[in-house]
């Protein structure tokens, strides 16, 4: 190494890993730069620090916004010198390293390493130097790699912990003779909160109902060293729940493995629920009956003439709030409207009264048999198509008999998704709550949640145009009590509403 006491330099520090945050890694690396800068007689005028960002081949290909920066400033000569703790501190990917040499070449700068002398890259032997310490850098880092997936993968079949906190619903166990994390328990609250959700999805909310009523009571997620607790979000919960540490599971690479702690929810309704999620018709049901609506039966009613979904609308203070088949903007025949409060009063106690018969029990052992039938048929169908595309890679099969088989595959494929949604259905028609616990929670809970009870039993619901001839507001006679009026009043909407609507409900 040379000395300049003009010489202007920079620093570069970079750690793979900070999990709590605390940069003391690079904080080290910057003490010894610092201290060799100032022996050398270099001026140090800038220092350029990646934190918790890996360099090397097999590290998730993640921005270094620093290192960048240090390049740019270098291509427009504002310093000399660059120093570095080692060249796998720099970069331990042989195309950066490229990158390096390239800098060197048209601008002359240097680089210092701590622990080895640098390469001079202005000589054909130095760039061999530091092409051969890239591939050297290279490698160890692929080993280390290779060495951490087998441990990881072995950890895996033996059911161990990954270590981190582990699955929302669990809490670490230490181990009292060397303090380290042995095993997971059931959290004292969090558990229950899974749980919960568990339940409350299996009888038809969704996971925005469920974030929005625990937001609501405060609850909050769990926080975790430099991340604090924070609201809950559909898709912070739709990890939770379907994580397979619930049923006592170790995923690695799409695999389950049997873990070393007990799940704490039943297995069937973890499937279930996984089912729910994943289905891609959720997606197409999302279009039409968003989260976000306001009524229950909104995006579920249709016109009997034109087929047009009806919108709701509030016409008068008179009217009330109504369902109407809409001219503009939805291309509507505009000769269908219906009162909302009656309509979804009659609904509700169809609803109630379906739920109540013993059609709709819980599903018998054969159904839970015939739902972890159909998924191991769709596995066995999964790999046969990956076997066909690897036939027509290695050139076993032609174009025309890969293309044939593929096809005939995914139609399988496609039968059996059907038929395990047809099963999900029923299985979550059966965690419905019944009785007057459905009543209550009715009362309680809001549109969303009624939405997907109502949704989980019916398939449509078609309006008919008001009858002709029919008043559609009655006067109360003078010889009526107020009680017979709305006696009256109502057998006379309810005489309406059977004329009026149809309910097709879903086997």
């Amino acid at each position: 190494m040379e000395t300049n006491e003009r010489t202007r330099a920079v620093i570069y520090t970079r750690i793979s890993r900070d999990a709590e945050g605390k940069e003391l890694g690079v904080q080290r690396q910057l003490e010894d730069c610092q201290a060799a800068a100032k022996q050398l007689g270099y001026d140090v005028v800038q220092v350029y620090t990646d934190n918790d960002v890996g360099a090397s081949t097999r590290s998730r290909p993640k921005p270094r916004p620093e290192y960048e920066a240090m390049l740019r400033a270098g291509h427009a000569g504002e310093y000399d010198v660059i120093i570095a703790y080692t060249s796998s501190r720099l970069t331990r990917r042989p195309m950066e390293s490229e990158g390096l040499i390239t800098l060197a070449e048209k601008t002359g700068i240097r680089i210092n390493y701590l622990a080895y002398p640098g390469p001079n890259l202005s000589t054909a032997d130095g760039r061999q130097q530091a092409r051969w310490q890239a591939a050297a850098d290279t490698g160890e880092s692929e080993r280390i790699a290779e060495r951490v997936a087998r441990a990881s993968l072995q950890r895996a079949q033996q059911g161990g912990f990954h270590g981190n906190i582990g699955p929302f619903g669990f809490q670490p166990v230490k181990d009292p003779t060397n303090g380290k994390i042995a095993g997971l328990e059931p959290h004292p609250e969090h558990a229950a909160w899974v749980r919960e959700a568990i339940d409350r999805l299996l009888a038809g909310e969704t996971l925005y109902g469920i974030c929005t009523s625990w937001n609501d009571q405060g609850r909050r997620t769990r926080g975790w060293k430099t991340k604090p607790p924070a609201i809950w979000t559909p898709k912070t919960l739709r990890n939770i729940v379907t994580n397979p540490g619930l049923i006592g599971k170790r995923r690695h690479h799409d695999v389950l493995y049997d873990a070393q702690w007990d799940g704490i929810v039943p297995v069937e309704d973890w499937e279930r629920v996984v089912a729910l999620l994943t289905d891609p018709a959720r997606k197409e049901r999302g279009k039409n009956f968003g989260t976000a609506r306001k009524y229950p039966l909104s995006g579920m009613l249709s016109c009997a003439l034109c087929g047009t979904t009806l919108t709701s609308m509030t016409a008068s203070r008179l009217r009330g709030h109504s369902f109407v088949c809409s001219k503009i903007p939805y291309n509507g025949c505009g000769k269908v409207r219906i009162s909302h409060e009656p309509l979804e009063t009659y609904i509700r106690e169809q609803v109630f009264a379906r739920l109540d018969t013993r059609k709709l029990d819980p599903p018998k052992i054969g159904a839970s048999n015939e739902y972890t039938g159909l998924q191991k048929q769709l596995a066995a169908l999964g790999d046969e198509l990956e076997r066909i595309k690897r036939g027509f890679i290695a050139g076993i099969l032609k174009e025309g008999e890969a293309a044939r088989e593929k096809a005939r595959v995914e139609d399988e494929m496609h039968v059996i998704e059907e038929r395990l949604v047809a099963v999900t259905t029923d299985q979550t028609q059966a965690n419905l709550p019944r009785g007057q616990r459905l009543r209550e929670l009715w009362d309680e809970r809001g549109p969303s949640w009624k939405r997907q009870v109502l949704g989980s039993v019916i398939e449509t619901i078609e309006i008919k145009p008001h009858p002709k001839g029919k008043t559609t507001n009655l006067t109360k006679r003078k010889s009526e009590t107020d009680e017979q009026y709305q006696a009256r009043k109502r057998a006379y909407q309810l005489d309406l509403l059977e004329t009026r609507v149809k309910v097709k409900w879903r086997a």
